[in-house]
């Protein structure tokens, strides 16, 4: 998967701490397939994880870089193949 922070020049709302769950139903997300830090930039971040059978995504931002209350994605995408 990857995550773009915003692009615009303001650095507020950058991820910090992640998890990422992958679901076949959107009901039962068991654990997180990915967790971790992004460093605190606006480079694209890029993480990879176990191939799993999944539907639909969640991607929780757990913490922000610079300890503020919310989240900002420019784009964040998912790289699999059609089963």
């Amino acid at each position: 998967m990857s995550y773009l922070p915003r692009q615009d020049g303001n650095p507020n709302g950058t991820v910090a701490q992640y998890e990422f769950y992958a679901s076949t139903d959107s009901a039962n997300w068991g654990t997180a397939v990915k967790t971790g830090t992004f460093a605190s930039d606006t480079s694209e971040k890029v993480v990879s994880f176990a191939s799993t059978a999944a539907r639909y995504i969640r991607f929780r931002a757990l913490s922000e870089s610079a300890g503020k209350a919310y989240t900002a994605v420019a784009e964040l995408n998912v790289v699999g193949t059609a089963q």
